[in-house]
């Protein structure tokens, strides 16, 4: 299976053993959780880690993970039936007894019938009614309107999953301890999963009349939190350690719908978060810790919870991030907390650019408050923050428009060192808020309006793709008409839909067209209010609720008025916390090598990859590190040269300064145990003096090659050595960089010869070195599919001085 991998552009995304990840064998109940995206965006969602560790802890279930293959690897699958399998196990998907679905966003669609497809399993519901197909749950924020693709899932679960996966896994397996009668007895096991509290089964309940399905809520406090996450081996889009402090918000901006999906609001208690990101960043070895809510600011005790966590992070060597903060006095008083060690950018969501229109969507804050947040941000020393606005929103005018670009203006003018980056979004009405049955505007005005804002908001300004919005604003409030669209879409190519280069507009026209149905039906004013096809799903707002908030945007009412306070003269802002660095104190200075191997399962890592694999190593494994000085401190360490993609090693290696004097036996019982899967410590001992770095000292590298008698007899290798070894010279013709280079391989091979196996010997230059596979290639001829045989290891590396090699160790 391993060697598909070697022909993807980035195979690390789908091998196995992360560190934290956890392998059960053997399971009464086996599930798989499955992201409908790159694995870059999904190994970091805080829910199915939550679920994650939930199912594996329960003694009779266990659960793996899958992630949306990219394209490439998805015509390879294709090419050569191999069936979608599993991150942990690669088992095929349709072989667990349940298969569950995250639904973030409503543009990853397409990308579940991919994934279904890809495992050999039927796209539609009522194609899957045999006992030999999983359970296909869907769960997260797009189930609370799942009319779209009803006809795809089994079932859904609506809210928070904490308590009800238990419920399920119980169900699942009683029924799997019943013997089966006949092929529906499936029935039985939906018939008993429907009657959980927040479970819509759309074969079960669509017909039901006066159907209330009333979302799950857990009491945050007492419910399980993850602090061994999984620590992916590749950058993702959040590589850090995520604490979630509070669920809900308490504001009810009235275009927001996740304050309906996560609320009521709750909050964790202070000791609860500080020991989260204490045993959270000891058993990650992750730098910087994020503080996640909707509304950060809102947290009740949210001074006291930042100044501990801010003394934490500057003695751990740690940063602290926070998510989109408020214009308002309670995040000006953070900003000092936010400086060291390492100076976060930040976002503010300002959301309308007028007094008048904020007051309609009930975002509460005030010109002043903007004015003032900036000039306190401008004081601190930020030089870059991010603003959010929308347009399109109900009641908008042209007015509204030209008061984001007076406001940002201003803002300019009055902030001049901050450089601002403008996010422009369209407004899209969603199921459960106050604007559910407000119109969505039409491509061609949204387009002018953000025409309007880039020309006169010149430079670092971004805007949404608007055909993406409009199609995210369809199914947002669509129904099982859309399903056949879906799959008409992804017929014609439709993946990946929410990513602006791999959106195709034209094939989504074509399948509304094909299948007749009108955007419009979804993107109109919603005339009456009484059927709602999502109103059968229960949060704990009710419908008079949404339409009171309906009616209060039409004349601007907040639930609290605004107070129109005068731009302060001058901000008063706490001192910034600081570590004291004691002048006569002179930190002691200890350097040591650690070598270390890869092996077979990890040689997909990048070399940027396995830097950052190793810092995180040496930070779980708690060693007295030694970091720079000044306002981003790093960790001192150096490694030897960058190994390429696909190679095994038994000669990685780590130089390292630290505080204190190491047992060396201890040490390295430290590092052993918080070494990921596929890496292993052959070696560490203390160098006396300061070296030159490893890469400057390497001049030859030494590569085995296995396999290739698995391609060629012996006797043929050494035929090939011989006429190699006879030619004066070997020119030939590689792709470096993207440029095509010429080299002679007498100049660039040291040695070559086989005995068990092939021993290539690569003499190292300033620039245009070759690579094993470059000699293959040209000596023995291979072609593509042959490298899956093969298997190159760096041996060793050397110094070459006076013609005589030396181990470099």
């Amino acid at each position: 299976m391993n060697e598909i991998f070697s022909s993807v552009k980035k195979p690390a995304r789908y091998t196995n053993s992360e560190f934290n990840s956890i392998h059960k064998a053997h399971a009464k109940v086996k599930a798989c959780l499955c992201f409908p995206d790159l694995y870059e965006l999904g190994a970091s969602n805080l829910g199915l880690e939550i679920l994650y560790h939930i199912i594996n802890s329960i003694d009779y279930s266990s659960t793996e993970r899958c992630y949306c293959p990219d394209i490439d690897l998805e015509e390879i699958l294709r090419k050569e039936n191999i069936k979608l399998f599993s991150l942990e196990s690669k088992k095929p998907l349709k072989e667990f007894d349940f298969i569950g679905f995250t639904l973030q966003y409503e543009l990853c669609f397409t990308n579940i019938l991919t994934m279904l497809d890809l495992a050999g399993i039927p796209i539609k519901s009522k194609d899957r009614t045999g006992t030999q197909w999983p359970l296909i749950i869907a769960g997260g924020p797009v189930s609370f309107n799942p009319g779209p693709v009803s006809d795809l899932f089994d079932l859904f679960v609506i809210g928070d999953g904490e308590d009800v996966i238990k419920e399920i896994l119980r169900e699942i397996k009683a029924y799997k301890e019943k013997p089966l009668q006949k092929e529906t007895s499936k029935n039985e096991l939906l018939l008993a999963l429907s009657k959980i509290q927040g479970i819509y089964i759309p074969v079960i309940h669509k017909d039901q009349r006066n159907l209330e399905i009333v979302k799950r809520t857990v009491d945050i406090k007492k419910s399980f939190y993850p602090i061994n996450p999984i620590v992916p081996f590749i950058q993702t889009v959040h590589s850090r350690y995520n604490v979630e402090i509070s669920r809900g918000c308490v504001h009810n901006c009235r275009f927001c719908q996740a304050s309906s999906i996560y609320g009521p609001y709750r909050e964790r208690t202070p000791d609860q978060i500080f020991e989260y990101v204490n045993d959270g960043i000891k058993n990650t070895g992750y730098d910087e810790i994020s503080l996640g809510s909707l509304s950060v600011s809102s947290y009740s005790k949210i001074d006291s919870l930042i100044e501990n966590i801010n003394r934490y992070c500057i003695n751990k060597k740690v940063s602290l991030s926070l998510p989109s903060l408020r214009c308002d006095n309670r995040s000006i008083k953070l900003l000092p907390c936010l400086i060291y060690p390492q100076r976060a950018n930040l976002t503010f969501a300002i959301e309308a650019g007028s007094q008048k229109l904020r007051s309609s969507i009930a975002k509460g804050i005030s010109d002043n408050d903007i004015y003032n947040t900036m000039r306190a941000v401008d004081k601190m020393g930020w030089k870059l923050v991010k603003l959010y606005f929308m347009i399109g929103l109900p009641g908008e005018t042209k007015e509204d428009i030209e008061a984001i670009i007076i406001l940002v203006k201003q803002l300019t003018k009055l902030t001049p060192r901050i450089q601002y980056n403008i996010t422009i979004s369209p407004f899209v009405p969603k199921a459960h808020t106050g604007f559910q049955w407000e119109k969505m505007e039409d491509i061609v005005s949204l387009n002018a309006k953000k025409d309007i804002l880039m020309k006169n908001l010149r430079g670092n300004l971004k805007a949404h793709n608007v055909r993406m919005s409009v199609l995210e604003g369809t199914f947002a409030r669509g129904n099982n008409k859309l399903l056949d669209v879906i799959i008409g879409a992804w017929k014609k190519g439709a993946r990946f839909d929410h990513w602006f280069e791999r959106f195709k507009p034209d094939a989504w026209d074509e399948a509304f067209r094909e299948n007749g149905v009108e955007k419009d039906e979804f993107l109109n004013e919603i005339q009456d209010t009484s059927i709602l096809p999502w109103g059968f799903i229960k949060t704990n707002k009710s419908s008079d609720y949404f339409e009171d908030e309906k009616n209060k945007s039409k004349i601007g009412i907040l639930e609290k008025e605004i107070k129109a306070d005068i731009i302060e003269e001058d901000i008063v802002l706490e001192k910034p916390i600081q570590k004291q660095e004691d002048s006569n104190n002179v930190e002691n200075s200890f350097v040591y090598r650690l070598v270390f191997t890869r092996g077979f399962s990890v040689r997909y890592l990048s070399h940027l990859e396995q830097v950052e694999l190793f810092r995180r190593v040496l930070k779980r494994a708690g060693l007295p590190l030694k970091y720079s000085k000044g306002f981003h401190p790093h960790m001192d360490i150096s490694l030897g040269p960058a190994i390429s993609v696909g190679y095994e090693s038994d000669n990685e290696i780590v130089d390292i300064e630290t505080t204190k004097q190491l047992d060396l036996r201890q040490a390295s019982e430290f590092v052993l145990n918080n070494l990921p899967k596929g890496y292993s410590l052959s070696g560490i001992r203390q160098l006396y003096m300061r070296m030159k770095s490893v890469d400057s000292l390497v001049s030859i590298f030494e590569y085995s090659i296995l396999g290739l008698d698995t391609l060629f007899e012996v006797q043929k290798i050494n035929e090939i050595l011989t006429e190699y070894e006879k030619n004066e010279s070997v020119i030939i013709e590689y792709i470096k960089h993207e440029k095509k280079e010429t080299a002679d391989l007498k100049e660039k091979i040291y040695k070559i010869d086989y005995k068990s196996s092939l021993s290539i010997f690569l003499r190292k230059e300033q620039k245009n070195n070759i690579k094993p596979e470059n000699v293959l290639l040209e000596l023995f001829k291979l072609k593509e599919n042959d490298f899956r045989s093969i298997r190159i290891i760096r041996k060793n590396l050397y110094t070459h001085k006076d013609n005589v090699l030396s181990v470099i160790y």
